[in-house]
């Protein structure tokens, strides 16, 4: 996954392994800082009403795979006391995970409902931590929550903002590895952007499944829509791009810095669903706070296809990270120097502020309450989608009508005089007389 970044810092390291060399410790602790921003890109307290958690078992097991320093886990941790978390990364920065939350939060870690725990994800998913709880807090799980063994399986694997980090292959194998250790019920939680598409997102036609009968040939059918896709998310009649234009530039701009660092992107709903289907996982569900492109999407597990029960080779061999350490290989003639970057961006790693935690738990009760009223509704969904729509209940929610009153504000801004053209005096196009039409 050679990349633009390897040429500009003269390694053939990933950038995740390059981080922890020892002069760069002042960026590793600054990424971890920038992670916990990225809670900037979702309206506080989605990722609580992104998944039923409420519907897991007592005593389910959350893995939160890449966790970090487990920002996300912490969250949930306080808003779903019945949960126990695993979270996993790589050893540098599980140490200061640790450290972390033993200044914030001890008792979980002591406890055994928190644990962290060392692991590549591309590879088999070892098993729990010795330190997990398994009977001294949390009542014991029903049959549901055992596999063959006996042993537990994961509830939910949890990946945020960790599928944009990686090509294709290597996300592939990523989730095969999990889809290695699912249960039948567990599921696939990913939250990252879903990049919308710049024009109408029409229904695809495809070739029927071949039949007998003559009146089927060269007949095409309609696709299924995907859960959560919207045709466009701009109001009927305005001249806006389906995507919002420049509006909604973040997600494209961090589409580049995606390709630029790691020979990755971020993905469309399609590309999403196509990617982990390859990896025996199916999306049911998306969710997604109006106004925002940060979304939360629900996988479950299916057949992995044929031509992948064996893990797909990467794209390149694995680097010699031994020899690779000292960043010299087949561009070091082109006297590529390391920028001097400097402690600019604060070297502090941050787990969510306790008004942050308290929030969350207060939304996780506002769930709660919802989502006992939306059981008493027949044949509506819990979770709004892309559309801000409640799915199958065909009528417009609340969250979708405030959603209709952003439209219409737009609308009306657009519509402003001084947005129409070419302005004289008093903000009237063209000097046009008040009251004169133009």
């Amino acid at each position: 996954m050679h990349a633009p970044f390897n040429v500009a810092f003269n390694t053939r390291m990933r950038y995740f392994e390059w981080l922890e060399k020892e002069e760069n410790v002042f960026r590793l602790r600054r990424f971890g800082k920038a992670m916990t921003g990225t809670g900037g890109w979702e309206v506080p307290g989605s990722v609580i009403g992104g998944f039923p958690w409420l519907e897991l078992s007592p005593r389910s097991v959350v893995v939160d795979v890449g966790g970090g320093i487990g920002s996300t886990s912490m969250l949930l941790a306080n808003a779903f006391p019945q949960l126990r978390f695993v979270i996993q990364d790589r050893p540098p920065v599980v140490e200061m995970g640790v450290t972390a939350w033993r200044a914030r939060h001890p008792e979980m870690l002591e406890n055994g409902r928190a644990v962290f725990q060392a692991h590549d994800f591309f590879k088999p998913q070892p098993p729990y931590p010795a330190e997990l709880d398994a009977e001294k807090t949390i009542p014991p799980p029903d049959s549901e929550g055992l596999n063959v063994k006996g042993k537990d399986v994961p509830a939910v694997f949890l990946l945020r903002v960790i599928t944009h980090d990686w090509p294709d292959s290597y996300v592939t194998r990523i989730l095969l590895r999990l889809r290695q250790t699912a249960g039948p019920s567990t599921r696939l939680l990913l939250a990252d952007y879903v990049l919308p598409l710049a024009c109408v997102d029409e229904d695809e036609d495809v070739e029927p499944e071949p039949t007998e009968s003559d009146e089927d040939l060269g007949k095409k059918v309609t696709r299924e829509p995907l859960p959560g896709t919207v045709r466009t998310l701009a109001p009927e009649g305005s001249p806006l791009l389906p995507n919002l234009g420049k509006a909604n530039a973040n997600a494209y701009w961090l589409d580049l810095t995606m390709r630029v660092m790691f020979n990755a992107q971020e993905r469309t709903l399609r590309e999403l669903a196509a990617l982990t289907l390859s990896a025996g996982w199916k999306i049911v569900q998306v969710t997604r706070a109006p106004g925002s492109l940060f979304g939360h999407i629900i996988a479950v597990p299916v057949d992995i296809p044929p031509e992948n029960l064996a893990l797909p080779t990467m794209d390149e061999p694995e680097p010699d990270l031994e020899s690779s350490a000292q960043g010299t290989f087949e561009y070091a003639e082109m006297d590529v120097r390391n920028p001097p970057m400097g402690h600019t961006f604060l070297t502090r790693v941050d787990l969510p502020s306790e008004d942050t935690i308290r929030q969350g738990v207060a939304v996780s009760k506002a769930v709660m309450a919802s989502n006992q009223r939306g059981r008493k509704r027949k044949g509506r969904e819990r979770a709004y989608t892309f559309t801000g729509h409640r799915e199958g209940s065909g009528k417009d929610s609340k969250g979708g009508s405030e959603m209709k009153k952003g439209w219409r504000s737009i609308v009306r801004m657009l519509s402003k005089p001084h947005l129409g053209g070419d302005t004289h005096g008093n903000g009237n196009p063209k000097g046009d007389k008040p009251g004169e039409a133009r």
